[in-house]
């Protein structure tokens, strides 16, 4: 006589034992994987070593050195003009945006990129206005240390582009961070930084001691240009357009320079991207010579 219990399903234990090891594969499989795919990651050369040959920057002695590019920084003290203006961003601060978050998919508040310039732009008035120098060539490192890592060859050459974020002062009271860039050399650590005396006037302030500390790989950009013949590629991230505004003026008042001169051309920027008004200014400026 069958009994309630005897016509209950028991469970296939040896099927469930065959689940579980399924699973313990699975996962064994995926780890195995990942740790190669870190591996992997933590071996890859970086664009600017792509040999793998160089230690990294922080295990190198740094020590700001100029001497020798001295003519590049009288180039942008001259030409003030081509550098642009500091973003006033959108007025409207008081206004709460929104944005749906990708994971949660739930309606949440942010700041738009134009409430966050014009919260840098109102701080550097309050700067200003404490008495700090917002002229050049404060604010202007990115564009002068991309211009001088192209002088020196890019991503073929022997420096480093660097970026340290987030750096914290306080100037007669008014508390504020920056970012800031530079070059070091890939051996001897030599920094090359063109922009680093409008950190002179920060008290207690030492940009020497964080260059080692602070600093990391970085560029900033893409790796083409769109011009109206179509899009012109290259491997690694290309000057922006504010470096080859600088150096369109520089080769026809000095020199060319072969680093960058390959992406000047690429862009067709004396055709497609010189204005009316730097035209006529570099027209001035060679009558002047």
């Amino acid at each position: 006589m069958k009994t309630w219990l005897s016509c209950k399903k028991q469970p296939d234990i040896y099927s469930n034992r065959k689940t579980i090891t399924q699973m313990a594969w699975i996962r064994h499989d995926f780890e195995r994987a990942m740790q190669k795919f870190l591996g992997e990651a933590e071996k890859q050369a970086h664009p600017m070593d792509p040999q793998g040959k160089y230690k990294d920057p922080k295990e190198v002695e740094t020590k700001c050195n100029n001497s020798g590019y001295e003519k590049y920084l009288k180039f942008f003290r001259e030409n003030e003009d081509l550098f642009e203006e500091l973003d006033e961003g959108d007025p409207h601060l008081d206004k709460q945006r929104y944005k749906i978050d990708p994971k949660t998919k739930k309606r949440v508040k942010y700041k738009s990129q134009g409430q966050y310039n014009r919260e840098r732009f109102l701080e550097m008035q309050k700067l200003e206005k404490k008495g700090m120098d917002i002229g050049f060539p404060f604010g202007r490192c990115y564009p002068v240390t991309q211009f001088m890592f192209y002088v020196l060859d890019g991503y073929e050459g022997m420096y480093w582009l660097r970026c340290m974020n987030e750096l914290e002062f306080e100037y007669k009271g008014i508390k504020s961070s920056t970012s800031h860039w530079y070059l070091q050399h890939k051996t001897s650590g030599r920094v090359i930084d063109l922009t680093r005396e409008q950190f002179d006037q920060i008290p207690d302030f030492s940009i020497d001691d964080l260059y080692q500390k602070r600093g990391r790989i970085q560029n900033l950009g893409h790796s083409a240009y769109q011009t109206k013949n179509g899009k012109v590629e290259f491997k690694n991230t290309v000057p922006c357009f504010q470096v080859l505004r600088l150096y369109d003026r520089y080769r026809e008042l000095n020199e060319t320079i072969p680093g960058l001169e390959k992406y000047w051309s690429a862009a067709n920027y004396a055709s497609e991207r010189r204005s009316k008004k730097d035209a006529e200014k570099l027209k001035e400026l060679k009558a002047k010579k």
